[in-house]
């Protein structure tokens, strides 16, 4: 006999239409003691709906397990179901156990009179067992009940763990939602607060740049004003160059003193070409002259007006190119030619803003002129180099001169805001031109001097009879400060001469522009007039 609504819904069956189809049944049954003799009511209605209950749940109860994550109202109905299904399978078996057995008994007893006292005994007997059999269907019902119970309560608990899982899942799921969210605001922030940084950080380049583009255009505005001035120099110097009695290379010069000077400047370019790189191959050479090189920075920058720095000095740099020349002949050429740089160096800082340095400068020059005989053409070389008007030599312009090189040519340094100011180069031009007025009136311990008196005189003569530039007055005027005095000493009248030609005829050629330096020049010459012809002693000439 199968179970009736297994798993379904539907529980319109009535306890009357169960008895009915019970009656239907067993009215088709005609020998009812042989039929209960050999069908066991146990067997016909628990093992079916055993192994029927069994079949269902491997089949449908499985289908109803839950994997995560599912929905919590998903889970409540199978759970429905599955509860309302074992109540029905229970409750059915029970129904028509009963019934059947009720019907059992009805009937027995309703023969009960036409059958035999023998066969009431076994229907009796019969009935017991029934009894016996029912109520072990019912205890087996219950048990059933409770064994389903129990694995009901187990599988709500499952049931609600997996519901909590789902549950903290879920809530898990809405915090990483949230957290996401928040995240994102956050980016957003950020994002807007970068954007505004950026805005600053452009807004601060803009700025900057506008800035750098208004430095610019004034460095440019002031480059261009130096250049103009600059130009405007070289076109003065060409001016008087036109303004000169003849259009000759003697108007810039004195032809045999440029020859002269050539020498000596060939010299210097000898050792540019030759030894520099000889010593700068050699790495003993290299290292031994630049610990000397140091102590000839040393010594030079130490020269005082003093008769004892004087000594120590000299004493100390002449043994120094002793020393090279023990190292090699390059290394010895080579230290002579970084101490004549040194001393224009050393002339062009010092005696440009104190005159009275040139004396113990010119002794010391003329101490290591005496030890060291090449070192004199050294010097020369240099001297001429940085200062074209002792020579005297001027810097003239041709079509294939740019204005920098020939502004270069006459002396001028490159800084880095372009070539050096006029007010600077002429405090240069003035402290060289103050150190060989002072070196040709020093002699040596032997009264010689590679320069003397003679020197000056050939130069203010050559320089005089070429056509005075800017440069010219501030030359002349230098030179008679320092070694005016011993001029007059030594050519007495000539030298009257020479001043009065200067004042009268020289300086009215001079030009505009080297008004403040003409104006020095002829206070100078009134000055010597007032004083009948007497030119004072410049200051530091007798230094103790």
């Amino acid at each position: 006999m199968g179970t009736i609504g297994l798993f379904s819904d539907d529980s319109s069956d009535s306890e009357v239409e169960v008895q009915t189809k019970i009656i239907e049944k067993r009215t088709s049954e005609r020998k009812v003691i042989k039929t209960y003799k050999h069908k066991n009511i146990n067997k016909r209605h628990t093992v079916p709906s055993i192994k029927h209950t069994k079949h269902v749940k491997s089949k449908d109860f499985s289908t109803c397990s839950i994997k995560l994550p599912v929905n919590p109202i998903i889970k409540e109905i199978r759970k429905t179901q599955y509860i309302n299904g074992w109540r029905r399978l229970s409750n059915n078996i029970e129904k028509e156990s009963w019934y059947e057995a009720n019907f059992k008994i009805k009937e027995f007893e309703d023969k009960s009179i036409i059958v035999k006292p023998s066969i009431n005994e076994s229907l009796q007997k019969e009935i017991e067992k029934t009894q016996k059999n029912l109520n072990k269907l019912t205890l087996w019902g219950k048990t059933i009940r409770e064994k389903e119970t129990q694995k009901m309560n187990k599988s709500n608990d499952l049931m609600n763990k997996e519901i909590e899982e789902c549950i903290k899942y879920k809530k898990q799921q809405e915090e990483l939602i949230e957290k996401k969210k928040k995240e994102e605001q956050e980016k957003k922030l950020k994002e807007e607060k970068e954007k505004k940084e950026q805005e600053l950080q452009r807004q601060k380049k803009l700025e900057q740049e506008k800035l750098e583009k208004e430095k610019a255009l004034k460095q440019k505005q002031e480059q261009e004003a130096k250049l103009k001035e600059q130009q405007e120099i070289i076109k003065k110097e060409e001016q008087n160059r036109k303004a000169a009695a003849n259009d000759t290379l003697n108007s810039f010069g004195n032809q045999k003193a440029i020859e002269e000077a050539q020498l000596y400047i060939d010299e210097i370019k000898k050792i540019k070409s030759d030894i520099r790189p000889a010593v700068k191959e050699n790495k003993t050479w290299k290292n031994q002259t630049f610990k000397l090189k140091m102590k000839i920075t040393t010594r030079v920058g130490q020269i005082t007006n003093t008769r004892e720095s004087v000594n120590e000095i000299s004493n100390a740099l002449n043994d120094v190119l002793n020393q090279g020349k023990q190292i090699s002949n390059e290394a010895y050429y080579w230290l002579m030619d970084f101490l004549g740089k040194a001393i224009m160096k050393q002339s062009e800082k010092e005696v440009s803003l104190n005159k009275s340095m040139a004396f113990p400068m010119a002794q010391i020059i003329n101490i290591i002129f005496d030890n060291h005989e090449s070192f004199f053409k050294i010097f020369m070389g240099r001297l001429y180099k940085k200062c074209i008007y002792l020579i005297p030599r001027y810097g003239y312009k041709t079509k294939d001169k740019t204005d920098e090189q020939c502004l270069k040519e006459i002396g001028y340094k490159k800084t880095s805001d372009g070539m050096e100011k006029e007010s600077r180069y002429n405090e240069r031009m003035e402290g060289m031109i103050s150190l060989f007025s002072a070196l040709i009136q020093t002699t040596n311990k032997s009264g010689n001097s590679k320069l003397d008196m003679k020197t000056g005189w050939s130069w203010l003569a050559r320089i005089l009879n070429m056509p005075p530039r800017q440069i010219t007055s501030l030359a002349l005027i230098t030179f008679l400060e320092i070694a005016g005095n011993e001029m007059i000493n030594v050519y007495g009248r000539q030298m009257h001469k020479i001043l009065k030609f200067i004042m009268n005829v020289y300086i009215p050629m001079a030009p505009k522009e080297s008004i403040a330096a003409t104006t020095r020049l002829k206070l100078f010459i009134e000055e010597y007039n007032k004083k009948g012809g007497r030119i004072d002693p410049p200051k530091g000439k007798n230094f103790n």
